[in-house]
């Protein structure tokens, strides 16, 4: 097995398939990739608790949950309440 540095990445790089180096333009690609994603997620989470808090405390109790716990709910669910 003979491993030599790939001259533009300065990572190793190795003629054995089965030694699973990642280069370094994959990891900033997925980097690159999460960021729009997370951002994406982020506005998708607090659409969602503007909408929850927008409603009338009977209309949360309808849905089983109250308006304290609307920030944790939008971001874990319901199941992490302890009365449920």
């Amino acid at each position: 097995m003979s491993a030599h540095f790939h001259a533009s990445l300065k990572v190793p790089a190795s003629s054995n398939s089965s030694i699973g180096t990642v280069p370094a333009r994959q990891g900033w690609l997925a980097l690159t990739l999460a960021v729009p994603s997370r951002l994406w997620r982020e506005v998708q989470l607090r659409r969602a608790t503007r909408n929850l808090e927008g409603m009338d405390d009977r209309m949360l109790g309808d849905i089983g949950i109250g308006r304290a716990d609307i920030e944790v709910v939008v971001r874990n669910g319901r199941h992490v309440l302890p009365y449920l």
